[in-house]
Order: C-alpha cells, then structure tokens, then sequence
C-alpha cells in the first residue's frame, strides 16, 4: 500500500533543488566575476586615457608659456598642481613625459594596453570605440590649420606674397607660434606652388584635410560605430 504525499516536498525534491541552484551557480558565477572584471578594466583603460590627456593639455599650456614642452612629469607638475599628483589608477609612477627637444614630447603608462601619447598624438585613436575622441583631435586640427591660413592671408596683405616659415607669420601676426605647437611637431605643413600664387595647409592625418587658398575641403568626421 502506498503512502500518499501531502503536498509539500520531500528531502529527495529539496536536494534536486539544490543541486541545479549550485549547477546554475558554477555557470553563472564565473561569468558574472568575469563580466565584472571586463567592467573594472575598461574604467581603468578610460581613467588611464583621460590621464593621459590630460597631461597633453597641460603640456600644451606650458609650452605656449615657455616656448618648449616639459621634459618630465614633476617639471610639469610644477606648473599644473593637478598633473603633479596623478597616480590613480595604477600608483605613484604610473606615468612618465619625455622630450627629447623643444618641439614633441612624448606622455607612456607602465600598462602599455592604455597606450601613449607620441609626439603629442595618442596613439590609441584607431582603436573601435574612439570615433568620439578621433573626431575631436581632427577639429582641433582644423582648427589649427585655420588660423594658419588666417595668419597667412595677414602675412599676404603686409609683403604680397605667402610663405611657408612659421617663425614668418609669427612676426605678422603674433601668437601663431606657440598656439600652434602641433606645426612645430611637423604635424601639418604649408605647401607653396611653383607660380608663387595661393598656399596649402595639410595635416599629415588624410581625415583632417587640407585648406587651399582659404578654401576648406574637408571629408566627414567619422562616426559612432553601430
């Protein structure tokens, strides 16, 4: 004679219960620490950049003060407090500057995966996901090209002719110089024709574009990848 249940579970139920609860958890929990690893690596990867950045800017400031680029990070803290205590995320040390001369520097981590900034370019703009920061470095660009060309149309008006010496359009028209430290860094270039006639500014990055006797022509910035 069988023994009817009463409705609730037995011990041979609960322990089958238990069993695919831990199962569940052996897939999941992995899974779920990995994901959460992924996530604490891409905001290091980010603070790390913006870091890095950030120090660019500041480089760029002390150089339109002084003429040349800080030849290391306490140097340069010296002058921006906020760039003398960076650290996080990965310590004290974490970050170095160099310049090699007056005219580029270059910003390292000690994680190479964050990636650095040579010759003022971070080297991490081709990387999927960086449209944003890409497209921002071309305006910057253009915008530098422009006041090349705004500068050169001074210098025109003054001598009747153009030229291709930036230390020229500094005496024509001055600040061109330091605001334009990336010329120095032999990031753009003034081209003149064999004729004499009209100029040409371009940037050694093909999505910038070039300015040819004032006149834009300029490919589309890039865009967010779906």
């Amino acid at each position: 004679m069988h023994r009817k249940r009463n409705g609730g579970l037995s011990l041979v139920d609960v322990l089958i219960v238990l069993a695919t609860l831990a199962v569940i958890a052996v897939l999941l929990v992995p899974q779920y620490n990995e994901k959460k690893a992924r996530e604490r690596r891409e905001l290091e990867i980010t603070q790390a950049r913006t870091d890095l950045l950030a120090i660019k800017r500041a480089q760029e400031k002390y150089f339109e003060k002084n003429g040349r680029f800080a030849g290391s990070l306490m140097e340069l803290g010296k002058f921006d407090g906020s760039i003398e205590n960076m650290h996080e995320p990965f310590g004290p040390g974490s970050y170095e500057v160099a310049s090699t001369d007056s005219t580029h520097f270059d910003v390292t981590c000690t994680d190479e995966e964050i990636g650095a900034i040579e010759a003022g370019v971070p080297t991490w703009l081709g990387d999927p996901g960086e449209e944003e920061l890409r497209a921002d470095l071309i305006k910057r660009s253009r915008n530098r090209m422009e006041k090349i060309s705004r500068a050169q149309e001074v210098y025109f008006d003054s001598l009747g002719v153009y030229t291709s010496s930036l230390d020229s359009l500094e005496i024509f028209q001055p600040g061109t110089k330091n605001l334009l430290c990336a010329l120095m860094m032999r990031r753009f270039s003034i081209i003149l024709p064999d004729t004499g006639m009209g100029f040409e500014v371009t940037s050694h990055l093909d999505e910038v574009g070039r300015i040819v006797n004032g006149d834009k022509e300029y490919p589309p910035l890039p865009t967010k990848s779906e």
